[in-house]
């Protein structure tokens, strides 16, 4: 404790003196002439920080905010529990739908795409799903011309968005919510649940998703091939078998009706939507992408083009025919629409979806203010304030005044601490922003000159959240701009925020950021775990969490 305390007075002693020795020269940190004409030495310095784990936080999660989602749930002692369900406004793919003569539900399936997947396969299988003969018949002799065959490829790949105990199996349930889940204006957070009603479907999942597609061939050319349809991206599929008797009843039996004739009546008097999530309490958690959700229900009904005079169950035409091709019943589907939006030109009305997330904090919260180590954890479930001695910041902004330092560079290196942390995976990206006014830093944003936007500020999404780095074993993150204004421009010191996660455009090539959305990152979705060093370490004190600074003295 002695060695500690005089460490901090040398320190201090030193700043206010204006003469700090450097620990290491790394000239590639820093450039030169950045105080005039003169040729500048650089040194580096630090400022202590002061760290404070803040347990779990509701964030935004609507609609709004949610490129993709997750569903599932995962536990373990030191960052405790999180569980995630996603809730979708369920809406008619055509409006005033129509059906044939006795019309029955046959299927409704469920198909949920997966945010990622790897290249890699583990089985492929392809199995006969129909055939269907294309017949020449004049003057009562009738000939099969070609034979149409389908058949369904399934792809299973391993799902690599998968967070927690991989090689657990869990069930995923679907339920009717019987709740008005509003409109996109609707601004809903984490802890935000919608009233459900009866379950339409539940199946038992593990790491692995399928991706299907329907492949014709024809006898007249066996080499060639058509696609029927195929899968957009890996899913997990889901029969709701108890979903049937509801599509028959509310949609079919309903043939007409006007709450069939405009979305909004749909969702108001119908079906206002979906609620998916997993029994379990522990197990997986795994990224979603909601925009290409899809529901189909598979309606079978009388073929209008079937003729049977006899009753003998065959296409009068096809009596002599070796096979038929007419059938007496035909399938169609109807598509709804879930987890994307839509409107038209006359009527303003979207899909409304929520994230909602359940956290309880494990022992990551005995001790908030350790300064040993200190947690993050995603989806809202932990983050670390930091706070910059003010001492050592007035001895900083005292050499600049006074003693000719101009600083080049500022930054905090967060190191993971391994021994806590143990076979977690790492979080790809961690990003700073000032927790005081809950907006980004200056380093990251400067004033848009645009006239549309004037109160936006413009950056590159992808330079605001910083990776790991493998090689050094760290998270450098910048905060240049952010401590010169505090020195040579008088800034408040705010405290900074340090949390998981990276901030996501609509567009790759987003360059504006929104003052009102300032958190407008993939946290909310973002189910990693990290440990760091903190403040203080037990052990490895150049891994210590400060900000490090470079600088550069006239001659």
């Amino acid at each position: 404790m002695i060695n500690k305390i005089f460490g901090s007075q040398i320190l201090w002693i030193v700043l206010l003196l204006g003469f700090i020795t450097s620990c290491e020269q790394e000239d590639n940190l820093v450039g030169y002439d950045i105080v005039g004409g003169n040729a500048a030495n650089f040194e580096k310095a630090y400022v202590n920080l002061t760290a404070r784990t803040i347990g779990a936080d509701t964030l935004r999660s609507d609609g709004r905010v949610l490129y993709n989602a997750t569903i599932g749930s995962y536990y373990e002692p030191i960052f405790g529990s999180t569980k995630s369900s996603y809730y979708s406004q369920v809406r008619l793919g055509r409006l005033d739908p129509q059906f044939g003569e006795e019309a029955q539900v046959d299927s409704v399936v469920l198909s949920i795409p997966v945010y990622a997947i790897t290249s890699d396969t583990i089985s492929k299988s392809r199995s006969l799903f129909k055939t269907t003969y294309r017949l020449s018949n004049s003057d009562e002799n009738c000939t099969v011309t070609d034979t149409l065959t389908q058949y369904l490829k399934t792809v299973k790949f391993p799902l690599d968005s998968v967070y927690g105990n991989a090689e657990m199996h869990m069930t995923l349930r679907v339920q009717r919510v019987i709740e008005n889940m509003g409109t996109i204006d609707s601004i809903y957070y984490s802890n935000k649940n919608f009233q459900t009603g009866e379950m339409f479907g539940s199946k038992v999942i593990d790491n692995s998703v399928v991706r299907n597609s329907i492949i014709q061939y024809g006898s007249s050319n066996p080499t060639d091939s058509t696609v029927i349809s195929r899968d957009t991206s890996p899913n997990v599929k889901v029969r709701l078998d108890g979903m049937n008797a509801f599509v028959q009843d509310e949609i079919v039996n309903q043939q007409g009706s006007s709450n069939l004739g405009d979305q909004i009546s749909f969702i108001s008097n119908v079906l206002q939507g979906i609620k998916i999530d997993v029994v379990e309490e522990n197990g997986f958690i795994f990224n979603i992408a909601p925009s290409e959700m899809s529901m189909i229900a598979y309606i079978s009904s009388n073929n209008p083009n079937f003729i049977d005079s006899n009753g003998d169950g065959i296409h009068d035409p096809e009596e002599n025919c070796p096979v038929v091709s007419v059938l007496p019943r035909r399938t169609e589907t109807l598509e709804f629409i879930v987890g994307s939006s839509m409107s038209n030109s006359s009527n303003r009305y979207y899909n409304v979806s929520q994230n909602t997330i359940s956290n309880t904090n494990g022992m990551i919260m005995n001790n908030p203010s350790d300064p040993s180590v200190n947690y993050l954890k995603g989806m809202g479930g932990a983050k670390v304030v930091l706070s910059m001695d003010p001492l050592q910041i007035e001895g900083i902004r005292n050499n600049v005044d006074n003693n000719g330092w101009a600083i080049n560079e500022a930054h905090i290196k967060v190191y993971p601490e391994t021994s806590v942390q143990g076979i977690l995976p790492l979080p790809r990206y961690l990003y700073l922003y000032n927790a005081s006014h809950n907006d980004v830093l200056p380093d990251y944003g400067t004033p848009a000159s645009v006239e549309d936007f004037p109160n936006t500020q413009a950056f590159p999404y992808g330079e605001i959240a910083m990776p790991y780095n493998s090689e050094e074993g760290y998270y450098l993150l910048r905060c240049t701009e952010f401590l010169k204004n505090i020195v040579e421009k008088n800034a408040p010191i705010d405290d900074l925020m340090l949390e998981l996660g990276t901030f996501t455009g609509v567009q790759p090539t987003d360059l504006f950021f929104e003052p009102d959305s300032p958190f407008n990152s993939n946290r909310i979705y973002n189910p990693f775990r990290l440990a760091i060093h903190g403040t203080n370490p037990v052990a490895n004190l150049e891994k210590k969490l400060q900000l490090e600074i470079y600088y550069g003295v006239k001659n």
